[in-house]
Parts: structure tokens; sequence; C-alpha cells
């Protein structure tokens, strides 16, 4: 299948007809205009870096869309519209193309099935390579940014945290994967928090971002030159990873992987009762402090950790 016919009968579709795509006969597209402020993300995923080869194509399609729409519901916004790049692998058959497509129309489907209004595609004799740019609006007058926490917020953060580095791991052979069934889900098909988590960020965050790198290393990314506490008994697993965390060092390690596509947010003491009573999963694990940097505080003692593998990070080695 050439470029121009999965232009023309697969990625056209897409754009559920957006005018501003100018039906995917330009070379450009026209940028929506929203009432409130526009914010823009991008994400690239990789193959054997972000998915495995051995992947469904349509769980690949499907993760694409999650790890950008994650950074716009973590801002309070919601997506609006998106810009989709396709790097193939030439050997890529048409069924596999429709199957990647197929994944990330269905993932779209579950937030206001945004349109994709423009991209590109081309091939290479290497991995597959996918990105996503995706344009959202915020509900508020301006997004929450993720340095915004003050002195004395609480910290939550939504969902469970840990199940995509066991997913990993069982899909590397390092673990059982009878045991963690959910938790391969969870790799394959990140778990992002639904659109009207948006509005709660919105309402009540003063800093938020979503959990892609760890949870230690995004926390530490917030503060800046403030403190924080972080008690390490409440911070959620789901039930297959309370069978991996039995000890301070899977503990630390489930923390510090990422993948998690979790919202980690502050908000001051008072809004505790409506936070909590969402109908969302979410989870108070700790407080801003003035100072002192990052503590990890475990049956109200502080304890010692390795204060420089906070969350993963690409090295220049990996490329």
């Amino acid at each position: 299948m050439d470029e121009f016919v999965i232009i023309a009968e697969i990625l056209k579709p897409l754009s559920g007809g957006d005018e501003n795509a100018i039906g995917f006969t330009d070379d450009i597209a026209i940028l929506p205009t929203f009432e409130k402020p526009a914010i823009y993300t991008t994400d690239t995923i990789v193959e054997g870096t972000h998915f495995l080869t051995s992947d469904a194509q349509q769980d690949v399609g499907y993760k694409l869309i999650m790890v950008n729409v994650s950074d716009i519901i973590a801002k309070g916004a919601t997506p609006r519209a998106g810009f989709l790049n396709l790097c193939l692998p030439r050997q890529m058959d048409d069924f596999a193309i429709k199957s990647l497509v197929k994944g990330i129309a269905e993932a779209k489907a579950l937030y206001g099935d945004f349109p994709i209004i423009g991209g590109d595609t081309t091939v290479t004799n290497g991995n597959m390579v996918l990105t996503l740019s995706l344009i959202g609006e915020a509900i508020g007058e301006k997004p929450i940014l993720r340095n915004g926490a003050q002195i004395g917020d609480d910290i939550y953060v939504t969902g469970v945290i840990g199940d995509a580095k066991i997913g990993l791991d069982c899909l590397l052979g390092n673990l059982n994967p009878d045991n963690y069934p959910k938790c391969i889900e969870h790799y394959k098909r990140p778990k992002v928090q639904p659109i009207h988590a948006a509005n709660l960020i919105a309402q009540y965050a003063n800093a938020a971002m979503d959990v892609s790198d760890g949870l230690l290393g995004d926390l530490q990314k917030m503060l800046g030159a403030l403190g924080a506490e972080l008690i390490l008994e409440q911070i959620p697993y789901s039930k297959e990873a309370d069978q991996y965390a039995i000890c301070l060092k899977s503990m630390l390690e489930l923390i510090s992987f990422g993948d998690d596509y979790q919202i980690l947010f502050t908000s001051p003491v008072e809004n505790e009762v409506a936070i909590l009573k969402s109908d969302l999963k979410i989870s108070k694990i700790g407080k801003i402090t003035q100072s002192g940097g990052l503590k990890l505080l475990s049956n109200g003692k502080e304890i010692d950790f390795e204060r420089n593998n906070l969350s993963f990070s690409h090295k220049i080695g990996d490329f």
C-alpha cells in the first residue's frame, strides 16, 4: 500500500470530516481556535524503546493516543485536534497498518473523538517511529502547570502506580506473566484517567503533571526550590502490584520506573474532602513543604534512598 492510499483510505477518516483538515488534500492544516487558551504537546513512541516488536499493532496505536492524552488531561484541558506522523517499516503489510490505525481510532473515541487534522507518513528500513502532536483547550482560564505548587499543599495521585514496570518485566521474561495479567495489559494499553478528570484538575489543582517517567522523579520536577514529604504507605498499588511491592527495594522500583500515566497534582488542604469524594480513584500521598527537597517517610520515619536515579531518562547512549 503506497503513501497516498494510506492517507486517502486509512488516515483521512480519522479527521471525522473536520474542515480544518482540508480533506487531507493539502500540505497544511488550519489550526482551530478556541474560547479558552490552547495548549500543545507532542510525544514520540519508538519500537524497542516504548513498545515491543511483539506487541499487537492495535495496542501500539492505542498507546500512542494515550501517552499524549495523558499530558492534556493532566493540565486541566481537553484534547481538541491532533497531528499524526507515521514512520513505518518498509515491510509492514496492509493488515498491520489498518490494525495500527484501528487502535488509534479506538483510543481517540474515548476522549471526544477529536479529529486528526494533519501529519505525515514515511517509510524506514529500521524500527517503527510514531509521533502524535496534540492540541488541547484549557477548561479554566489557564492550564495547570507543573510549577504551581504552594507550601502546605497536599499531594495527590490518581489511579495506581507501578503496573507498567511489572507488565514489562513479564513480557521480558523476568516475571511469571500468569501472576500479573492486568499489569501486562496496562503496559500495552495505559489506563489514562477519563476526560472528566480534567475538570477536577482545573478546579482544584495548583500544580499538575502526568506520571510518565516515574512518580519520584516527576514529583521532583514539580518541586523546584520547595520540599515534599511522600508517605510510602499511602502510595496506591493494584492488587497485582501489592504482590510485588513486598520490600522497600521493590517499592522504590515501582515508583521510579514510569509509564504509569496517572495524574500527580497538589491542592490546598481545604479541598481534600471535595477531591477524595470524587468518583475517580485518588490517593493523598504527601504534602509540599517549604524546603528540604524530597523526603520519603515510612511509619513516620524518614528513609534513605538513591536520589540520582529517581525516574526513567533517555541517555544519549540509548540512541
